[in-house]
């Protein structure tokens, strides 16, 4: 009796949802300000129906909106990845609070017979995901301020959301630099065949996403498992001339950096190194400078007496620390 009432309230929650985000809907193509405020009314009392029914019990991670029969896909929804996939913040809110897996539950099924007619974003119910491509910055902005948000979670083909987004370009420059604005974001987790998020870009000749890539320090590097591909080859290949152009320039800055800093590191390097032979030559120098000195002295002087030259050369050999003068001009 207890599982049925359970079944019954998650339902009705479903339905009371489904009727939330159709309000939603409505309330956005409005204008009129009697409306607005007619469909205000309306969505809050949608969202306290929902709020109610959390508290009675219903599931908030509930699997329960199929998605199209014609489709070859058996899509299925959990209310979060529903309200995200929709943009509706308010209740996206709404259930995180009530304990939505804010990670999806990834029981989405493909018939694999088919599934190369599939977008591949069809095949995963993450919530971010969701938001991600269909371009909710709001909603973007609300998941990845989670603490336990795994902003690189894969779908079956191993894609995650900042791949997708790359690829299929439905998700607007403002979502994909929130995302990779994220402390955890890995921006060259490649899918299962080895393409990186700068290789989907680059295939697809999103200029301005290449170079955003890259502003991030995305690596132009990275080849493909099946054919060792690389950004510039699936660009080459598709002929966007630009994107090899930038994609170049870039190879080259790199390189210009990394051979100043070389020669940097290798002037600090020769710096110490003098520094060092100075602090070396210190005591040499001193006697050296002291000899010359002394020399200078006894060149100067008139005073041709033996007795005095030879008080002048035992106090050079003092100043030397003793030894003859042929050892002293080797200094």
């Amino acid at each position: 009796m207890a599982q049925t009432t359970t079944t019954t309230t998650n339902q009705a929650l479903m339905e009371v949802l489904n009727a939330t985000i159709k309000e939603g809907r409505h309330m956005s193509s409005t204008t009129n300000n009697n409306n607005n405020n007619n469909n205000n009314t309306n969505e809050e009392k949608q969202l306290a129906k929902i709020r109610e029914l959390l508290l009675k019990g219903a599931d908030a991670n509930y699997v329960g909106i199929g998605g199209n029969r014609n489709t070859t896909t058996k899509k299925k929804w959990t209310p979060l990845s529903y309200a995200c996939h929709h943009g509706h913040l308010q209740v996206t809110q709404l259930l995180v609070q009530h304990g939505a897996n804010i990670n999806g539950t990834t029981t989405t099924t493909r018939r694999t017979h088919n599934k190369s007619s599939l977008p591949s974003h069809t095949f995963t119910d993450a919530p971010l995901y969701c938001a991600v491509m269909n371009g909710h910055l709001k909603v973007v902005e609300y998941l990845l301020q989670q603490p336990n948000i795994n902003v690189n979670i894969v779908n079956l083909f191993e894609e995650t959301p900042l791949y997708a987004a790359c690829m299929y370009g439905s998700s607007g420059e403002a979502v994909i630099e929130r995302l990779l604005r994220h402390t955890s974001v890995n921006i060259d987790q490649a899918n299962r065949f080895g393409e990186t998020p700068l290789f989907a870009a680059c295939r697809r000749g999103y200029i301005w996403l290449v170079r955003l890539l890259l502003q991030y320090g995305a690596n132009i590097h990275r080849a493909t498992k099946h054919n060792d591909e690389t950004p510039l080859c699936i660009a080459t290949l598709h002929e966007h001339q630009t994107i090899v152009e930038i994609l170049l320039q870039h190879n080259n800055n790199n390189n210009n950096d990394e051979i100043s800093s070389q020669r940097n590191i290798s002037n600090e390097t020769s710096s110490i190194k003098d520094t060092s032979r100075q602090k070396d030559d210190t005591p040499k120098r001193k006697k050296k400078k002291a000899y010359k000195s002394m020399m200078a002295s006894m060149m100067k002087s008139t005073n041709n007496n033996k007795n005095k030259r030879d008080m002048d050369r035992e106090k050079l050999r003092k100043v030397m620390g003793g030894g003859t003068f042929s050892k002293v001009d080797k200094i």
